[in-house]
C-alpha cells in the first residue's frame, strides 16, 4: 500500500513537473491550481508534501498531524481548497504566516492561539483621562478585534456625557 502512494506521488510530481516546464514558469502559490490530487488511505505528511511541490507552498506539519491519514480524490481545484479540504477531511487546522503554512491539530492550533509569556506589555499613565475617548481610542488601534460598549446608564438621560450643557464641569467639545 505504502508503494502505491509513493507511486502516485512521484506520478503527480512528475506531471506537475513536466506541466510547469510547458508553462515556461512555475506557477504562484497564490494562483497554484492542482489538476489531480488522488490519495488512497495517505499519511497527512506525505499530502502535504505532494500538495506542497504542486502549489509551490511551504507547508510545514507537527508530528502529531502529519501520522494521520486521509482519503482524496479531487480534480481541477485551487490549492489552497485542496489544503482546506485536506485539513477538514482529517480533523486538522492550518495557520498561514511568513509565507509558511502550518497544519496543527485542533489541541495544538489552540495552544498556538493563546497568549504568549514573551508578549510585551507597556502601560501608560493618563493624566484627567477621558474614558470614552480612551475605548475610542483603543478601538481604532485594535479595529475589528476590539468591541466597544459604552454601557450608558439610563439614570443620566438628563446629561449629556460629552460637550453637552450639563453642570460646565468637564468635557470634550
Amino acid at each position: 500500500m505504502r508503494a502505491a502512494v509513493t507511486s502516485r506521488v512521484a506520478c503527480a510530481l512528475l506531471v506537475a513537473a513536466t506541466w510547469a516546464q510547458a508553462q515556461g514558469r512555475p506557477t504562484p502559490a497564490s494562483d497554484a491550481r492542482v489538476e489531480a490530487f488522488e490519495l488512497n488511505q495517505a499519511t497527512v505528511a506525505d499530502a502535504t508534501r505532494l500538495l506542497s511541490e504542486l502549489s509551490g507552498w511551504n507547508i510545514a506539519v507537527t508530528a502529531e498531524a502529519s501520522a494521520k491519514t486521509v482519503t482524496l480524490h479531487l480534480s481541477d481545484v485551487p490549492a489552497r481548497v485542496a489544503l482546506e479540504t485536506l485539513c477538514k477531511v482529517a480533523g486538522l487546522w492550518f495557520r498561514e504566516a511568513d509565507g509558511v503554512v502550518r497544519v496543527m491539530t485542533a489541541e495544538e492550533y489552540q495552544g498556538d492561539l493563546e497568549v504568549k509569556r514573551d508578549a510585551q506589555v507597556r502601560v501608560y499613565t493618563l493624566l484627567h483621562p477621558n474614558p470614552e475617548a480612551v475605548a475610542v481610542a483603543i478601538r481604532d488601534v485594535f479595529g475589528p478585534r476590539v468591541t466597544l460598549s459604552l454601557g450608558y446608564d439610563t439614570r443620566f438621560q438628563g446629561t449629556q456625557l460629552l460637550g453637552g450643557a450639563g453642570n460646565g464641569a468637564a468635557g470634550v467639545g
